[in-house]
């Protein structure tokens, strides 16, 4: 189809199920895509033979990293249009902790990683959407927004989100939009192999109740081709959930 075709987009978190499924949908649609990764080199180097995307490894603890990375994309590209800000801190860590258990640091990391990060790839990408203009797909999470209360750093992190998306759109509009969405419940290594919280465990079992099956990466890809598109050009600074229902 080529929807996006002689499009340039970037992809963060490029080797989980969720950004693997939006980097080559948005390459089979037509787009150049690059994504960043920070230790799954092999997965990286399978994507990278297997749909002859571009890939580039950043630490998004640092500043001086996140900047390399729109370097490359302004000195081989030129431009951007698209941005998918899909990477994130996944620690098992941080589930079923205390407010009072939570150190500092731990604190801080997943914020750099889960809101800041995203605060600075989007800094940094407008001066490369700013002449043809662009659009902005930003991650939250569906139960963050309803304040679970055993994943309580990566849910301060998300609503954050929002607020930053919901700003950039105001501040960008019309040239480029900014949306966030809220998954919840897709099939996922998160799902699948990690000890769940114990917030996500009465939520999957609410959403297998009510839709009798977990959401598809896919879904979430559909999404946010959906939100790059022209097919939403006067949809701008919101909020859209992805999850079976179970914020209703």
């Amino acid at each position: 189809m080529n929807k996006f075709k002689g499009k340039i987009a970037l992809v963060t978190g490029g080797t989980s199920k969720i950004g693997e499924k939006i980097c080559v949908d948005l390459k089979n649609q037509g787009c150049k895509v690059y994504f960043t990764y920070n230790q799954n080199k092999q997965k990286a180097e399978s994507l990278i033979e297997d749909y002859n995307l571009s890939a580039i490894q950043a630490n998004f603890l640092l500043e001086s990293n996140i900047r390399e990375v729109f370097k490359v994309i302004y000195d081989e590209s030129g431009k951007l249009d698209f941005l998918v800000n899909n990477a994130s801190y996944s620690s098992e860590k941080l589930w079923n902790i205390k407010p009072t258990k939570i150190s500092l640091d731990q604190w801080e990391k997943c914020l750099k990683i889960d809101l800041t990060a995203v605060f600075l790839c989007s800094k940094f990408s407008i001066p490369l959407m700013e002449k043809d203009g662009g659009a902005i797909v930003n991650f939250s999470s569906s139960g963050s927004m309803r304040g679970d209360a055993d994943t309580f750093i990566y849910n301060s992190a998300k609503v954050g989100v929002v607020g930053l998306t919901k700003s950039l759109a105001r501040a960008l509009a019309p040239n480029i939009r900014a949306n966030v969405i809220a998954p919840g419940s897709i099939k996922t290594d998160w799902i699948e192999g990690w000890k769940l919280s114990d917030s996500e465990k009465k939520n999957l079992q609410a959403v297998k109740k009510m839709m009798k099956r977990l959401g598809k990466p896919k879904e979430v890809s559909d999404l946010v081709q959906f939100l790059l598109s022209n097919n939403s050009s006067y949809i701008t600074g919101q909020l859209i959930y992805i999850d079976g229902g179970i914020s209703a």
